[in-house]
């Protein structure tokens, strides 16, 4: 538990944060990964599964920044998703 400065009481850390931070990094690799091996586009359905766990994980226990990377880890897994579509139809013909 982290402690304030100045009054002395015990907070709680902010919660979700690292799991946010995990799908934010997760679906920027899968993007520039992506690239140059195009199945690695594949990591922003990773990213989304870590993306919509986390939001339901229940609204009191994410932090606001937590919530923000949440996000934003979704945004990017979606677009990587998205950018797979192309690869898949060209691969398929």
């Amino acid at each position: 538990m982290a402690t304030r400065p100045g009054n002395g009481q015990q907070t709680a850390p902010q919660q979700g944060t690292r799991l946010a931070a995990a799908t934010l990094v997760i679906a920027i690799v899968g993007l520039f990964l992506g690239v140059v091996f195009p199945p690695l586009f594949l990591l922003g359905v990773v990213a989304i599964a870590l993306g919509a766990g986390n939001l339901g994980r229940g609204q009191e226990r994410l932090s606001s920044a937590g919530r923000g990377l949440t996000i934003a880890g979704l945004v990017v897994g979606v677009v990587g998703l998205l950018m797979t579509v192309p690869f898949l139809m060209g691969s398929i013909d």
